[in-house]
This record gives C-alpha cells, sequence and structure tokens, in this order.
C-alpha cells in the first residue's frame, strides 16, 4: 500500500513512503505442520523507487543472509566463540566462511545443511577436489 505522507497517523515516522504487507507460510516437512504469519515493513523509498516485486525480492535476499549467518552460528557456533585477541576473530569468521562455501560447492544443493556437513567429513576428498588439493598417500 501507499502511504499519504499527509496522514497524521505517520508524522511520527518521517520519510516513510510506503508500506508493505508481507504473508508467508513456513512448512516443517518433519512433522507435516505449516505456520503462517503477516509482517508489515516500511520503505522510505518510493513506488517509482522501489516496485512492490523489487520489495519481495529484497525481502528474499534478506532471509537467504540471515539463513546463511544461521549456518554459521549453529553449526560453527560463531555467536558462543570468545576470541577477541588482535585480528583473531575476523580470521576466524573467514575460515568458517571458507568452510561453508567449500561444503556448499562439493556438494549437493539437496540435502539439508547437517547432512552436506557429514558428506563431506565421510568424503574429504570432495573438499580437496573443490579447493584443488592432490590427494595424500597414506
Amino acid at each position: 500500500m501507499t502511504v499519504d505522507p499527509e496522514d497524521p497517523a505517520l508524522t511520527a515516522i518521517p520519510g516513510i513512503h510506503q508500506i508493505f504487507c508481507i504473508e508467508r507460510t513456513r512448512k516443517n516437512l518433519k512433522k507435516g505442520t505449516s505456520q503462517s504469519e503477516t509482517i508489515y515493513a516500511v520503505s522510505n523509498a518510493t513506488r517509482e523507487q522501489l516496485s512492490p516485486e523489487q520489495a519481495a525480492q529484497v525481502n528474499k535476499k534478506h532471509w537467504r543472509i540471515e539463513t546463511y549467518h544461521r549456518q554459521k552460528d549453529v553449526a560453527f557456533q560463531e555467536d558462543a566463540d570468545r576470541t577477541h585477541t588482535n585480528h583473531s576473530p575476523h580470521n576466524l569468521a573467514i575460515l568458517r566462511t571458507l568452510a561453508i562455501n567449500v561444503i556448499n560447492l562439493s556438494t549437493s544443493p539437496n540435502g539439508t545443511e547437517r547432512h552436506r556437513r557429514q558428506v563431506v567429513r565421510l568424503q574429504p576428498w570432495r573438499a580437496h577436489k573443490i579447493m584443488g588439493l592432490q590427494e595424500v598417500a597414506a
């Protein structure tokens, strides 16, 4: 919906030009259930600057990034890391990102995050191939 900038209800929040209603449904495949929710997003972009279709794409990209951050936190426990010295936190974040990318590139995109990590753990040659490493003879 497009917002009337003169609407007195919005004068407390200057600069808002659009409000988007986003309806989404999450499916739990294990339980066979689904949950629907409606959220609202505000934007200071005009309709000419950001169409509803473009806003939907921005929202989708945002959740892709959130999925990636969740993977770093849950699988690699990034938020629990207590390394705070010099460049160590940044270097460890780079290594975690590298590991996630190698895992994703060396396995099928159809599996779950956990399954892809397990595949690389059991078949390390997949990661070696992506990184251009030669197999080491035992």
